[in-house]
């Protein structure tokens, strides 16, 4: 499940590189998505004994994981439904 990629409505795609991937507004982030819903530091996608796990960082707007509000990190499976922020959908897939 090493090769994995979001996917925006729009269908923009963002691969999955190394380890850990952090999201969100601020241009430091190895994902940027510079919208005001979104906090500075909003998330990390982090692989862990081969599984990807989804972890909100404090954010304001918060993240959700299928409907469901991530607070503690949680393993991503293929499709599953991300929401940053309450207006950024992103699907989580193989590559």
């Amino acid at each position: 499940m090493n090769s994995m990629k979001l996917v925006f409505n729009d269908e923009a795609e963002f691969v999955l590189v190394g380890e850990e991937i952090f999201i969100g507004r601020e241009p430091t982030n190895h994902l940027t998505i510079p919208v005001p819903q979104l906090s500075r530091h909003h998330a990390r996608i982090k692989l862990v004994d081969g599984v990807w796990m989804l972890d909100d960082m404090g954010s304001t707007l918060g993240t959700t994981l299928n409907g469901e509000p991530v607070r503690n990190q949680v393993g991503l499976k293929d499709g599953d439904l991300i929401v940053f922020g309450r207006t950024i959908e992103v699907r989580f897939v193989s590559k």
